[in-house]
């Protein structure tokens, strides 16, 4: 059959070995121990894979993609939580960007959590998921509308440890969907 790039390859290895990690009970890079399956999935990131990621990306940007990564990065940094929307035309690096910042707030040893209104958006992000999926929001959705998440669920454990939350595509997303988060 056809041959994937090397850096395909690399990356698919990267997470099957996670996977792998995973459904054998073993050790996770990052994320520590407690919090339950939401926080070992969001911590499973090698700080150092990110940090090398975040350092190769932020390098290749323009002045404004650069400019929007620092400013959001700056935020983590000083200790406040955050959540990212970015909302440009087609072809202005959006993806790049969210998944930059990503690697730069993993590289921090930080939880940084990606969401994204379709499951295309979402498998573009690493280790993004969809928004539904992530926050198990309902379907239905009006005004009324919250979330089945308790404090001492284990998604409760992975909101009060995020750094960042980044959404994608979240215009295209229910108003509903963002009150309730």
């Amino acid at each position: 059959g056809e041959r994937l790039p090397a850096v395909a390859s690399a990356e698919i290895r990267v997470v099957a070995e996670r996977f792998l990690g995973r459904a054998r009970g073993g050790p996770r890079d990052g994320g520590g121990g407690g919090g339950g399956q939401a926080l070992r999935e969001e911590g499973a990131f090698d700080a150092a894979e990110m940090r090398d990621a975040y350092q190769e990306r932020v390098a290749t940007m323009n002045d404004q993609q650069r400019a929007f990564v620092e400013s959001a990065l700056a935020d983590v940094r000083a200790d406040r939580q955050s959540c990212v929307f970015l909302e440009a035309p087609a072809g202005t690096g959006k993806t790049y960007c969210l998944n930059t910042l990503l690697a730069g707030v993993r590289g921090d040893g930080k939880i940084a959590v990606a969401v994204a209104t379709s499951g295309i958006a979402a498998i573009r992000l690493t280790g993004g998921r969809t928004f539904h999926s992530r926050f198990k929001a309902p379907l239905k959705l009006d005004a009324n509308t919250r979330f089945n998440v308790s404090r001492e669920d284990d998604l409760a454990a992975l909101l009060r440890e995020a750094a960042l939350i980044v959404w994608d595509e979240a215009a295209m997303g229910h108003r509903h969907l963002l009150e309730g988060l």
